[in-house]
C-alpha cells in the first residue's frame, strides 16, 4: 500500500510540473534583450563609453506608435526610453541596434529593429538631444 501512496504522489507531482511548464507565463520571454558588443568607444544619450557591451529591453507600449525600452550598457540601466516606430517599409526578421557616427567618428545609438511579433518595426529613440558649446562643456536642448 505504501509502494502506491508514492507512486500516486510521484504522479500529481509530474502533472503539477508539466502543467505549470506549459500556462506560466514564460521567463524567457521576459527577459528577451538585444545585447550587442561594441569593439570600441560608442555614445548613448550624449554620453561615451568605453568599448564595451549594450542592450536594449522592450519593457512595454508606450503609445500605438512607440515603446518604452531600457538601456544598458554593461552592468549599469541608463533607465527608460521612449522609441517611436519609424515607418519603413520592410519587416524586419532579425533584431538589431542601429548606430550613426557622430561628428567626432565614434558610434552612436539611436534605434533598433525588433524582429519579435509582439513589437516587429523599426524604431528610433527620444534620446536627450545634446551639443557641445565651446564656452561650456555641454549644453542641453
Amino acid at each position: 500500500m505504501k509502494q502506491r501512496k508514492w507512486k500516486s504522489l510521484a504522479l500529481v507531482v509530474v502533472t503539477l510540473a508539466v502543467l505549470a511548464t506549459l500556462f506560466a507565463p514564460s521567463g524567457v520571454a521576459d527577459e528577451r534583450r538585444l545585447v550587442v558588443s561594441i569593439d570600441e568607444p560608442f555614445e548613448v544619450n550624449g554620453e561615451l563609453y568605453p568599448k564595451g557591451e549594450v542592450s536594449v529591453k522592450s519593457i512595454r507600449t508606450y503609445n500605438p506608435s512607440s515603446l518604452l525600452s531600457e538601456i544598458w550598457v554593461g552592468r549599469k540601466c541608463l533607465g527608460l526610453f521612449r522609441a517611436s516606430k519609424i515607418s519603413d517599409d520592410s519587416s524586419p526578421t532579425q533584431s538589431s541596434l542601429t548606430f550613426t557616427r557622430s561628428a567626432a567618428g565614434h558610434l552612436t545609438l539611436v534605434g533598433f529593429a525588433s524582429g519579435d511579433n509582439a513589437d516587429q518595426g523599426t524604431y528610433r529613440f527620444r534620446l536627450q538631444a545634446r551639443m557641445i558649446d565651446p564656452d561650456r562643456d555641454v549644453v542641453e536642448r
